[in-house]
């Protein structure tokens, strides 16, 4: 019995790994085909829906003293380099990190640039909160001294797609 046994293992294993032997080609190659186009498909729809914005950073500094004069509307001043003013236009979008308030715990602030004034060496922007002091956890801000932190003007917005296509562009000039 023992021998039969291991006779129909023996014939068993030569009959898969003939199998395994034969692969059927085509089947594989039209598989490849299928799971690439998938994933290509797949990552052009990422690529397009995917926004990566273009940034220039810059110092702010919100000051509760200065904003009594314009009727309790929240302002804050920018600090940018004159490289960097052609790119800053009126209504764009900053992302402002306060300094004590610490944006991994707090959040980050919303504001919008409300105007552009220029000087010798650095151009100096007021940006306006519309949502006062609320961050983008929903926490509110209280002002009492004079904050610093950083900011992010979102100058350009386009897609990730937009992105790679641009630096394909230029290595080829």
């Amino acid at each position: 019995m023992n021998e039969n046994n291991l006779r129909d293992s023996e014939l068993r294993s030569a009959g898969v790994q003939s199998l395994l032997n034969k692969n059927p080609h085509w089947v594989i190659l039209k598989g490849n085909l299928f799971i690439s186009i998938v994933l290509l498909f797949s990552l052009s729809v990422v690529c397009y829906c995917v926004k990566y914005p273009d940034f220039v950073n810059s110092k702010v500094i919100v000051n509760p003293l200065e904003n009594q004069r314009y009727n309790k509307i929240l302002l804050g001043k920018l600090i940018v380099a004159q490289d960097d003013l052609v790119k800053v236009k009126e209504g764009q979008k900053v992302i402002v990190k306060l300094y004590d308030f610490p944006y991994q715990e707090y959040g980050v602030l919303n504001a919008r640039i409300q105007e552009v004034s220029t000087d010798s060496k650095n151009s100096y922007i007021d940006i306006v909160f519309p949502n006062g002091l609320k961050t983008s956890y929903d926490k509110d801000i209280f002002v009492n001294k004079e904050l610093k932190g950083n900011a992010e003007i979102v100058v350009q917005d386009t897609r990730f797609i937009e992105r790679i296509f641009l630096q394909i562009k230029k290595l080829l000039r």
